[in-house]
């Protein structure tokens, strides 16, 4: 492990324990705020590397942005964008190579299947044509994010504010959705169900809490669909988000009742009242050592 390493990853324990600490950072104040510009500063002189890094993780806590805006710390659109340029530059390129007379470039498929250097670049081209379309619309549902504030949890609480619950969430979703693929779908609806089914399935000891309480604490995993925010301000969103989701389903849980556990107290010995009475004895020649017959 390199020191770069080790740095950042102490950096990041340092982000967690502030996570778990703090309500939402909007609320760290202004002393917070400062000790994070001061870090990022010379995190930032240090490195560029690094200095991102840090800078991404305040910007996601406090809203602090640089002179040069979120896209200076490779945050809100900047990856999107760079998927973009790139998918321009291949369609350039699939569609120079589907011009009459063009030399393609043939893969270990297209050579085993013998297809045409016209179906070849016919592939090419459509692929080219969908891999645009889908950078197009990632980036400008990133662009819509980070244009609203949803890179930092200032921000989603600003544009809660301005635009209402449901549009900010449902546009940090769509930055989220339209920027992967069927399996990264999948996950993101797939990942949050199954945590919260499971805790709904199971039934859990005595000590534990109940069903829908256990199962609101998960809700906080959706805090990874929540845009383009930040690793630290995800991991606070998720606390939170799961706390809140804990407390309202303690309210619709069922106490469970306390069964007491009864030890059955041994038989007496002694008659019901408590007093020794004399009972019939029977008795016989052979109790009495006298044989049957003399």
């Amino acid at each position: 492990m390199t020191d770069l390493d080790r740095m950042m990853n102490g950096f990041n324990d340092e982000i967690v324990k502030i996570a778990r600490f703090g309500p939402l950072p909007g609320m760290l104040g202004s002393a917070a705020r400062g000790v994070a510009q001061a870090a990022t500063s010379g995190a930032q002189s240090a490195g560029g590397v690094l200095g991102r890094f840090a800078g991404r993780q305040a910007h996601s806590l406090t809203g602090w942005t640089p002179a040069g805006g979120v896209q200076s710390l490779r945050a809100g659109a900047w990856d999107t964008g760079q998927q973009l340029d790139t998918a321009r530059a291949g369609f350039a390129a699939a569609k120079g190579q589907a011009a009459q007379g063009a030399k393609v470039q043939r893969g270990l498929m297209d050579t085993v299947m013998r297809r045409s250097d016209a179906d070849v670049a016919t592939r090419g081209l459509k692929k080219g044509i969908d891999d645009l379309h889908f950078a197009e619309r990632a980036h400008r549902a990133s662009v819509n994010a980070e244009n609203m504030g949803l890179t930092s949890l200032p921000g989603y609480a600003k544009a809660m504010k301005t635009h209402g619950v449901g549009k900010t969430l449902s546009t940090g979703l769509k930055e989220q959705w339209h920027g992967v693929g069927p399996v990264g779908k999948g996950l993101m609806v797939g990942l949050p169900a199954l945590s919260v089914g499971s805790e709904l399935a199971r039934e859990g000891g005595p000590e534990e809490a109940g069903r829908l309480s256990r199962a609101g604490a998960r809700i906080g995993d959706i805090a990874y669909t929540m845009g383009p925010l930040p690793f630290a301000g995800q991991v606070v969103a998720q606390t939170a988000l799961g706390g809140m989701g804990k407390r309202v389903g303690a309210l619709f849980d069922k106490k469970k009742p306390q069964s007491a556990t009864t030890v059955p107290a041994p038989p007496s010995l002694e008659p019901a009242g408590g007093e020794a009475e004399a009972g019939e004895r029977i008795v016989t020649e052979r109790s009495m050592g006298m044989g049957g017959s003399l």
